[in-house]
């Protein structure tokens, strides 16, 4: 089972409000689990998922890909 974070300990690994995780939570980018009314966490694995896809847009936006980001190029044939 994954590890559940709260969210004020998420706005800090982020860098961002409270408030701005809640975003993130209604706007589907981050998942999370109601533990009562007035408790929530998100899954570690949520989180570094979410973080996984900014790096990946950073990248493209820069033009920075990854070894298994780039296309192949076609074998060149010696004679």
């Amino acid at each position: 089972m994954t590890e559940l974070l709260r969210v004020s300990r998420v706005a800090k690994w982020l860098d961002v409000t409270k408030k701005r995780v809640y975003h993130l939570i209604q706007e589907g980018k981050l998942e999370a689990v109601r533990l009562g009314p007035r408790q929530m966490r998100i899954p570690r694995d949520s989180l570094e998922a979410y973080m996984q896809r900014l790096r990946k847009e950073r990248q493209q936006e820069l033009g920075v890909y990854e070894e298994e980001d780039l296309p192949k190029s076609p074998a060149v044939q010696r004679r």
